[in-house]
């Protein structure tokens, strides 16, 4: 009985070892699952109350207060009937017909939105708005708060304005409500498209495009500068009192907490869910852009489009680069160090939370783009007020630098000596451009004379050794009968046999032939070898 019971104890204890290890393995997935779950029953629950009309005006329109639209059924998009727009009445029946985006692509700027967007709408059933680039409005987080900026889809991250917003606390350190609680409230069920990017190339982008620098090395100085100021403030308040703060969102020197995506897509999941949000990779956009079309197509529930069309869609050239970005070339080795270690822990954070293991970017390493060369600007020439070609040609090589050939004939000492006078050296080059230019042109100007003189030789010797037509009288009843009679003497020392027009008894040339030589005289005298 002994061993029995014992056997039964080593039995349980490894049926618990081995539920443990499972229970371990699947720990991961089931913290991604249970953390998904929150966020959506936070959705559910998180909605302060507030009361209407709201007893503090702002420059913004109370949005939470406006009386919710009934939207027409039958379409795709929210549209709702009005009676009177713009202080005139409606001359339908039933009212105005007014509409609002089936979708919203509300981030992330710099990360290949306009190229996105204007792909898009290449299907028949996706039309562009009114906005900047006929793609973002810029309503939500600069518009609707007097506010000018470019097109580019900030509402993602950016609420720098939220003490506007008539129900927040403006002494308040954090937000009550922003941008998602005012987009729920106008359009439930709106659908949402979120495009990432590696965060550190993005903040790099971002960086020219906003301005905020001009170099890889000013790059560098302010991503440490910014650090530093993230992590005073977290020392002494929490990320998202700092994310708020008006020292980070109107005094930063580099756009830096845009790229912390983790923080700013809690935000969004506490008032959408998560399936209303089609989130996905810039990365991947650019690897297997069918493939996220037709994923796109399907999240937006719109029709197929022919092969064909679809093939042009993704042929399109590219839009909207940033040219600085190109010409400055890749930030700095130690700046992409710095990075990585600043986004790795978010990015592990964001993964998780999205149950993918692609937004750690470990396949996105640092890649040296060398910065470009600015190409000289040469002086315009107006080829107009120049007589001739050979004018031309000088004036053309009085602006332009000596050929490889000629600068590498140049000595170490003189090319020392030449530092200090530029200007001297470069007049010494040209005259001596010139003067193989004139001597060139005398060269071509012998020969194209004695060609010319051998051509009006030929033509004189031709027109000279051909015989008159001898005429022979001919005395019939009185009457005078002259008769053409061709001989043949002087054919022998002309190659081609002459035309004879029978008629007039006019020996001439081959047009082909005086053509030929008219043609020659004419370019040379063009070219300003003849007078």
């Amino acid at each position: 009985m002994r061993k029995v019971h014992s056997f039964c104890r080593w039995r349980c204890l490894v049926k618990v070892c081995f539920f443990f290890c499972v229970l371990v393995s699947l720990s991961p997935l089931i913290y991604r699952r249970v953390s998904i779950f929150s966020y959506n029953y936070k959705q559910q629950k998180r909605m302060p109350n507030f009361t209407c009309p709201s007893t503090r005006k702002t420059i913004a329109e109370d949005v939470l207060c406006l009386e919710r639209k009934t939207f027409v059924k039958n379409f795709k998009n929210p549209c709702w009937l009005e009676k009177e727009t713009h202080g005139v009445n409606s001359s339908y029946k039933n009212g105005v017909l007014r509409c609002l985006p089936y979708f919203h692509l509300f981030g992330v700027c710099k990360s290949g939105t306009t190229d996105l967007f204007s792909r898009l709408t290449q299907h028949p059933q996706i039309l562009e708005n009114l906005g900047d680039l006929h793609k973002e409005t810029t309503f939500w987080s600069w518009g609707r708060y007097g506010k000018n900026g470019h097109a580019d889809p900030m509402d993602f991250w950016d609420h720098s304005d939220w003490r506007e917003i008539p129900q927040n606390d403006p002494t308040a350190d954090v937000p009550t409500f922003i941008t998602p609680h005012l987009v729920k409230h106008v359009q439930p069920n709106v659908k949402l498209i979120l495009m990432l990017r590696q965060p550190a190339e993005r903040l790099y982008s971002h960086y020219y495009h906003g301005k905020y620098g001009d170099s890889a090395k000013s790059f560098h100085n302010d991503v440490v500068k910014e650090i530093e100021l993230l992590k005073n403030c977290t020392g002494n308040y929490s990320y998202r009192a700092c994310l708020y703060g008006r020292n980070m969102t109107q005094k930063h020197h580099v756009p830096l907490t845009a790229s912390l995506y983790y923080l700013h897509l809690q935000e969004w999941l506490e008032v959408f869910p998560l399936k209303q949000i089609f989130v996905f990779r810039n990365e991947d956009y650019q690897k297997d852009m069918k493939y996220t079309f037709q994923r796109l197509f399907q999240f937006l529930e719109v029709d197929t489009i022919p092969t064909k069309v679809f093939n042009s869609t993704l042929t399109i050239k590219r839009k909207y680069v940033t040219k600085r970005k190109v010409k400055e070339g890749s930030m700095l080795k130690e700046t992409w160090d710095i990075l990585d270690v600043f986004f790795k822990d978010w990015n592990k954070k964001l993964a998780l939370l999205l149950n993918d293991d692609r937004y750690l970017w470990n396949d996105t390493p640092y890649m040296f783009k060398p910065a470009k060369k600015e190409k000289e600007n040469k002086p315009e020439i107006n080829r107009l007020q120049f007589s001739n070609k050979t004018e031309l040609r000088t004036t053309m090589i009085k602006n332009t630098s000596l050929t490889k050939k000629d600068t590498s004939k140049t000595s170490l000492k003189q090319v020392k000596s030449n530092k200090n006078q530029p200007k001297a050296s470069n007049e010494r080059k040209v005259t001596a451009a010139e003067k193989r230019l004139s001597e060139q042109h005398s060269k071509d100007a012998k020969r194209a004379t004695v060609k010319v003189t051998k051509l009006k030789t030929t033509l004189h010797h031709r027109q000279t050794t051909l015989p008159k037509p001898k005429k022979k009288v001919l005395k019939k009843d009185g009457i005078d009968q002259t008769k053409t009679v061709k001989t043949q003497t002087s054919m022998k020392k002309t190659k081609e046999k002459p035309r004879v027009n029978k008629k007039n008894g006019e020996i001439t040339l081959r047009k082909a032939e005086e053509g030929k030589v008219k043609n020659t005289i004419a370019v040379l005298q063009e070219k300003g070898f003849l007078l």
